[in-house]
């Protein structure tokens, strides 16, 4: 390969050759300046690094590095370096790397984005799906419309305030469910060192409300009222509603329920623990009133899922048919459908049936039998339930005879 004293002006003069050569220097060995066929030139320097091995360093392009000096002096130390034992390219790989790391990680500060990740590694890590499901939720409707695009370190506690105030009108309990939210949000961004203590928005918030127990049930009229209701706004909306009525099971494990999960010749129904809010498998008992309402229902080909409208997913939309609902029933103050579980669990009490009994047909872990009874009393009161739904249906069924009955009676006499 050719040598010479790289110069100024020996450099500017020299001429692209027929195939791409090196220019050597001769005041620094393994210093050189590459030139190809189509005249683009770069700097390099050539040296072997600890265990022999040769390694060629491109220093720069000429157009970035356009003095002689300052390219030779770059070569010297990376001559130098290498005799050190150091490997400047391997090290510069190194840095660069790390640069793209750091500014990946810097663009990577949005609300939204970090959301994901805490979703993946904390969320569904440690929360059962039904419940994760939840959370992913709340996110979409109250937190990430607000804050997605804006960086995690620039909510403020100003932000938080104006937050709650926009969730206010939906009751004291929405208000404490996105504080709480935001609280474990920013609390695992600071476990994970997104951001700092001090950086910390929701920090010595506390709820601005107390959780008010509701006790809001429905009357026998109302119940009259609901059902009729029901009926009205027909698939899929009215019957999972009236279903929720007479199985007193939670909303969510209601609509997602699935085909496979039901046996209408035995009469039952079976949660699995992936679905149950607690955990805990659950055996809801059909009521001659729940079977009709099932064998009813018509089935998406293909399709899981008792209650849908794609066939691939279950309904999910709770406020529009709510509202529908609204419409045809005529109560005394507003219910919302979690009532409705209150309500049957208050009728079944009504009509006989024994509070730990309730408490197992609703599922619940923690119910009427406490302390060390709850421990050692691990019965299930599987006939019981059945009899209590059983009875609960029929006496639903009872209340739609007395009105007719009543209509009847009216007809007659105005007859």
């Amino acid at each position: 390969m050719p040598t010479l004293r790289l110069t100024q002006a020996a450099v500017e003069k020299l001429k692209p050759p027929p195939t791409r050569a090196v220019f050597w220097d001769n005041v620094l060995p393994g210093f050189g300046l590459r030139i190809t066929e189509k005249g683009a030139k770069s700097w390099v320097a050539v040296y072997r690094v600890k265990g022999g091995t040769q390694v060629w360093h491109t220093l720069g392009s000429l157009a970035l590095i356009p003095k002689v000096e300052k390219a030779r002096e770059l070569a010297r130390e990376a001559i130098l370096q290498a005799r050190q034992g150091i490997n400047p390219t391997a090290e510069r790989k190194q840095e660069k790397a790390a640069a793209a790391t750091a500014a990946s990680q810097e663009q990577f500060r949005t609300v939204n984005q970090i959301a994901s990740v805490y979703f993946k590694r904390h969320v569904d890590a440690n929360c059962r799906p039904t419940w994760a499901k939840e959370v992913r939720r709340q996110f979409a409707k109250d937190i990430l419309p607000h804050w997605g695009k804006r960086d995690v370190a620039s909510i403020t506690r100003a932000d938080v305030r104006r937050l709650l105030e926009g969730v206010e009108e939906r009751g004291p309990s929405a208000v404490n469910h996105v504080l709480a939210n935001a609280k474990t949000f920013f609390s695992w961004l600071v476990q994970n060192e997104y951001i700092t203590r001090d950086q910390n928005p929701t920090l010595d918030i506390k709820p601005p409300n107390k959780n008010v127990e509701r006790d809001r049930i429905l009357n026998d009229d109302e119940i009259v009222a609901f059902w009729s209701g029901c009926d009205k706004i027909s698939w899929p909306y009215g019957p999972l509603f009236q279903l929720l009525l007479l199985t007193a099971q939670r909303r969510n494990e209601v609509s997602e329920m699935e085909w496979e999960e039901v046996d209408l010749d035995k009469g039952i129904w079976e949660i699995p623990a992936k679905r149950a809010k607690n955990g805990k498998a659950h055996v809801v008992h059909l009521s001659e009133q729940a079977i009709s309402i099932l064998e009813a229902l018509p089935r998406i080909a293909g399709s899981k899922y008792v209650f849908t409208n794609t066939g691939e997913k279950a309904v999910s939309q709770w406020s529009a048919s709510k509202a529908r609902l609204d419409k045809h029933v005529v109560v005394t103050e507003p219910f919302t459908l979690h009532d409705l579980r209150r309500t049957a669990a208050s009728g079944m009490a009504r009509i006989g049936i024994a509070p730990q009994v309730v408490d197992k047909v609703l599922n619940h872990t923690a119910g009427t039998i406490k302390g060390v009874a709850r421990i050692y009393n691990k019965y299930e009161y599987g006939d019981e339930r059945k009899t209590a739904l059983v009875a609960w249906g029929r006496y639903v069924e009872s209340l739609m005879h007395i009105v007719a009955n009543k209509v009847v009676s009216l007809a007659t006499v105005r007859g």
